[in-house]
């Protein structure tokens, strides 16, 4: 739930739909490929760049983007978005009352999603070859769906209410005190909203 609450808080809106995306993709990998990504954090992490390790300042993607910049002001901006990446995005432990409400309803399971949605990509990038479900507004993701894939019309699509999963499975990645500690945290609700974001750096 923490992996999750830092990849929507740092992915941005439509944050419900983040959320549910993120659950439904590994629901559908882990019945095509259990040991792909054992864990919903595991496939949090490398979906959702933001908080992808293989984009820290140390990491394969990072180092092979960097290697295509010259200039010292771009290899500085690169440096910078990497750190931030590692330092305050996959490190942060309050959120907005946006990110915990989506992360509750996705792990709660689930919302009114298009049949088949599995993906979601930043604004201004095409998801290429495959058709856009949820249209992203301005400075929002938009939502994808996979063309003659397993999610169409699956169970992990949530057209019907009530969880398909387990929430002890969804959970299965996380200590009990981690649990005891985000349900701490959701429930300071207006103190955090009022303060705002403060990330903490390590």
């Amino acid at each position: 739930m923490l992996w999750l609450a830092r990849a929507v808080e740092a992915e941005g809106e439509p944050r419900k739909l983040v959320a549910q995306t993120l659950v439904n993709r590994w629901a559908w990998l882990l019945d095509k490929q259990p040991t792909l990504y054992p864990t919903l954090a595991a496939l949090v992490r490398a979906y959702a760049q933001p908080v992808n390790p293989r984009w820290y300042p140390d990491g394969d993607l990072f180092l092979k983007q960097l290697a295509k910049v010259s200039g010292e002001k771009e290899r500085n901006a690169l440096l910078d978005r990497a750190r931030l990446r590692q330092t305050v995005h996959s490190t942060r432990s309050q959120f907005s009352a946006a990110t915990r409400a989506a992360v509750e309803s996705a792990m709660r399971g689930p919302i009114l999603i298009p049949p088949g949605a599995t993906h979601y990509a930043i604004p201004g990038r095409e998801a290429a070859g495959f058709p856009v479900l949820v249209p992203g507004g301005v400075r929002e993701n938009s939502i994808y769906g996979e063309p003659g894939g397993r999610a169409t019309n699956a169970l992990y699509s949530f057209v019907q209410p009530g969880p398909t999963l387990g929430l002890s499975r969804l959970l299965s990645d996380v200590p009990p005190h981690g649990v005891l500690g985000f349900l701490l945290l959701a429930g300071t609700g207006a103190f955090v909203w009022a303060r705002g974001l403060k990330p903490r750096r390590r």
